[in-house]
C-alpha cells in the first residue's frame, strides 16, 4: 500500500514563522506544505490541494482575520486546524471557545514550541 503524502497549508504574514512551522512539519511527516500570507492566496491554495492539515495565524494580515478564514476554509472542506497567534491573551482562547468551531482545531502561541508543536500534529493526524 502507498504511503499517504499528507500536505498542509501555513497561513501567516510573518514568513519566518512560516518557515520554520514548514520545517517542523515536514520533519513530523507532511510531505508538501504551502505557504500563503494572506486569505486570498490562501484560498487558491485550498481550492486547488488536496489537504489533510492547517496552520493559521489567528491576526493574519487581509479582510479576514485568521478564524473567519478558517471558518470560511472549512466549511468547504472539514480539516484540521492550528491556530497559531503571538497574543496569549486569555480572551483569544475565549473567542475560540466561544465561536463553536465544527472542525478540529488547537491553538498555539508563538514563539512555538517545536516539540509540543510535532505532537499536535501527530495527534491531530492521527
Amino acid at each position: 500500500m502507498a504511503k499517504l503524502e499528507r500536505k498542509g497549508l501555513i497561513i501567516d504574514d510573518e514568513a519566518i514563522i512560516a518557515l520554520h512551522i514548514s520545517l517542523i512539519a515536514k520533519r513530523t511527516g507532511l510531505a508538501t506544505t504551502f505557504l500563503a500570507n494572506n486569505s486570498k492566496t490562501a484560498f487558491e491554495i485550498f481550492s486547488r490541494e488536496k489537504l489533510d492539515i492547517l496552520f493559521v495565524d489567528i491576526n493574519i494580515a487581509g479582510e479576514l482575520d485568521g478564524v473567519e478564514l478558517a471558518k470560511q476554509l472549512c466549511a468547504i472542506k472539514t480539516t484540521p486546524v492550528i491556530f497559531i497567534s503571538g497574543n496569549a491573551d486569555k480572551q483569544v482562547r475565549t473567542r475560540l471557545f466561544d465561536e463553536k468551531l465544527s472542525f478540529p482545531h488547537n491553538y498555539l502561541i508563538k514563539p512555538v514550541d517545536d516539540a509540543v508543536l510535532k505532537k499536535l500534529i501527530q495527534s491531530m493526524l492521527a
